[in-house]
């Protein structure tokens, strides 16, 4: 038993003491605020190791992609805002105890208001980014993508909210409500992975990590096996991937016989657009030594060429794993990287052609 006086005349009443009711606030944030920001910021460390990590294995991929470049931003800017957060409490919690020792009580504003508030910005921006990872062939199947996730975390913080009011009613202990809801929290969000895996295929018929390949007409893509060889090719289909960021856009061409008639000719090639020129040495990077960085086994190597009837200030040949020349052709422009691959040797003509579209689409 602990009895407390005071000598004072009018004595303020031990609970509203400033240094007490600082110290009971500074161990409440150190048992919640404090360690969630810390969960989170750990997390966010976490995530951001991984993007940098792709990021300099598959700067192309990333760079060229809108939707993780937002991602990877809205990333940096909640770590940001999680740094802060902290930062802003360590500062009031310094001048409260000076404050406190005069007998002024600093009020410390709404701590758990802003917890609140990041976090949900966390959750959303995951649903926004795991819905990324499905594939989508036009921006309503994306819309509707992202949709269905928002949907699925509606129901999550639903479920979430019903099992912490039926604990409330339990004459358990802390540490078994904390458990059992930590312990439905991961099974919510087990089984909300699982449905909208299992809604994305019903509705898309897709799975993780597909990419969709758009058909287009002759007249929509920059080089055609027609303008290199004067001939139709009405049985061949044309398959386009085209992507594009403030920083870089690329678009994938292939023109292929739609038999498997592997006597006729093919025609594949990459064009990357860079828009900011210190992107450009690791884009070109990647081209040369991509199949070594993503640990796939090598079929080719780029070998420097000639550049002078390429019209290009680079220019680089690849070599089968014999040392053999093949005709695959990595060409470099002021603001544009060029990799095209013929079933063919060109001739001085079509090496002409191509010179004359790579420095059109250049200056375009």
């Amino acid at each position: 038993m602990m009895i407390f006086y005071d000598t004072r005349e009018n004595p303020t009443p031990l609970e509203t003491e400033p240094e007490l009711k600082l110290e009971a606030i500074h161990t409440y944030a150190m048992k919640h605020f404090l360690r969630i920001l810390g969960v989170l910021l750990l997390l966010l460390l976490l995530r951001s190791r991984q993007m940098i990590a792709q990021l300099q294995r598959t700067p192309i991929s990333v760079l060229t992609d809108a939707h993780q470049l937002f991602s990877m931003f809205c990333f940096a800017l909640l770590g940001i805002t999680y740094l802060v957060q902290g930062l802003l409490y360590l500062r009031w919690y310094t001048w409260a105890k000076y404050a406190a020792q005069a007998g002024v009580f600093l009020n410390p504003g709404n701590f758990s208001g802003m917890l609140r508030g990041t976090v949900g910005g966390f959750l959303v921006l995951w649903v926004y980014q795991v819905s990324l990872s499905f594939p989508a062939e036009t921006a309503l199947q994306r819309w509707c993508i992202v949709g269905l996730f928002a949907f699925g975390l509606c129901v999550y913080i639903i479920w979430f909210s019903i099992t912490q009011g039926f604990l409330k009613g339990r004459n358990w202990s802390k540490e078994t409500v904390r458990t059992i809801t930590w312990l439905a929290a991961a099974a919510g969000l087990l089984a909300l992975a699982w449905a909208l895996m299992w809604g994305n295929r019903q509705i898309w018929g897709a799975d993780f990590g597909q990419q969709t390949q758009l058909s287009s007409g002759v007249e929509e893509i920059p080089l055609t096996m027609e303008d290199l060889t004067a001939q139709t090719y009405d049985d061949y289909t044309i398959e386009t991937i085209g992507q594009e960021s403030i920083l870089l856009g690329r678009q994938i061409v292939a023109q292929l016989p739609e038999s498997d008639d592997s006597t006729k000719p093919k025609l594949r090639y990459t064009l990357m657009d860079v828009k900011v020129s210190c992107l450009y040495n690791p884009c070109l990077e990647e081209l040369l030594h991509g199949q070594k960085r993503k640990g796939v086994l090598e079929t080719y190597t780029y070998q420097p060429m000639e550049p002078t009837p390429w019209g290009a200030e680079k220019a680089y040949q690849g070599y089968d794993t014999q040392g053999s020349a093949i005709n695959r052709y990595l060409l470099c422009y002021d603001n544009l990287l060029a990799e095209i691959a013929l079933d063919w040797e060109p001739t001085s003509e079509q090496i002409q052609i191509i010179r004359n579209r790579m420095e059109q689409i250049n200056h375009g």
